[in-house]
């Protein structure tokens, strides 16, 4: 079972002078968890600081390591697909290796991944998206919102994250999506 994620006098302040979030101490259990409030008084950063995307300032959190966090202006983003899922690295690699031009380092980059294609393509799926090979390369501004957002899913079940950080997510999707 996951532990919970434990906040202790977490601060975040950007320059000198805007103080984002002030000694936060808080845990948030295991389940469905829902963080309300205004805009701007720090729920995104927050969500950043829990994956790791941002250091905070001031404090500790525990609990938190593997998140994955997919943000509302994830389908804004231009970069590959491949790039979302987090496997553009191993799968270059694999294309080298393949096409016998890998290096020593190809290998070790790859590890036991040399199924990521198809794993990737299984998360999609798992998605509601029937992608094939060459889709991974497509870049995330040719799908539509909910699409991308879907794309974000999928790498979150391609990591097997147990904490899923999900900001505005119910934004870019269609009725049937959400």
């Amino acid at each position: 079972m996951t532990a919970a994620i434990s906040i202790s006098g977490l601060g975040y302040r950007l320059g000198y002078d805007t103080e984002i979030l002030d000694s936060l101490t808080a845990t948030i259990p295991t389940g469905r968890v829902g963080l309300v409030g205004d805009n701007g008084i720090g729920k995104s950063t927050l969500a950043r600081i829990l994956t790791g995307e941002l250091t905070q300032t001031t404090g500790t959190v525990i609990g938190s390591a593997g998140a994955v966090h997919i943000d509302q202006l994830l389908p804004h983003t231009d970069v590959p697909v491949e790039t979302v899922l987090g496997i553009g690295t191993v799968r270059s690699a694999l294309h080298r290796t393949l096409a016998g031009h890998g290096e020593d380092e190809d290998f070790a980059v790859i590890g036991d991944d040399w199924d990521i294609e198809e794993r990737a393509l299984s998360a999609l799926a798992e998605v509601g998206l029937r992608l094939e090979s060459r889709d991974l390369d497509r870049r995330l501004r040719t799908f539509s919102g909910g699409e991308a957002m879907r794309i974000g899913l999928a790498r979150a079940a391609l990591a097997g994250s147990a904490w899923l950080i999900l900001d505005e997510p119910s934004n870019n999707l269609d009725a049937a999506g959400r």
